[in-house]
């Protein structure tokens, strides 16, 4: 299928596009996927510091699977927020279970 700018428009009257099923349903998830991704961009550049990431919550209690982090959750150590198919945890809350559940040194 020929590639069309639709900056072009303004000089073209009337334009018939044909446009197969599979077509529609490429655009569709292209428009839903960059849309979702500039939602998630924008929320990471206006994040609080005061939110952590999954990755940035196991980093600092020092965990390294993520189904102890789940783990977590279901017992009610940490309570998580989901965005957009992302998960975030208030850093107060992962400092608090941090200072329940420091390992000792061994």
């Amino acid at each position: 299928m020929t590639q069309f700018n639709f900056n072009d428009v303004s000089s073209i009257a009337a334009v018939k596009l044909e446009a197969t099923t599979d077509d529609l349903m490429k655009l569709f998830r292209d428009v839903i996927t960059e849309t979702t991704n500039s939602i998630i961009a924008k929320l990471d550049e206006e994040r609080s510091p005061e939110i952590l990431t999954r990755k940035e919550a196991m980093k600092k209690l020092d965990i390294k699977s993520e189904a102890t982090m789940i783990n977590w959750e279901k017992k009610g150590y940490l309570s998580p927020h989901r965005i957009g198919g992302r998960i975030f945890y208030q850093k107060n809350e992962v400092v608090d279970a941090l200072e329940r559940f420091t390992r000792p040194d061994n």
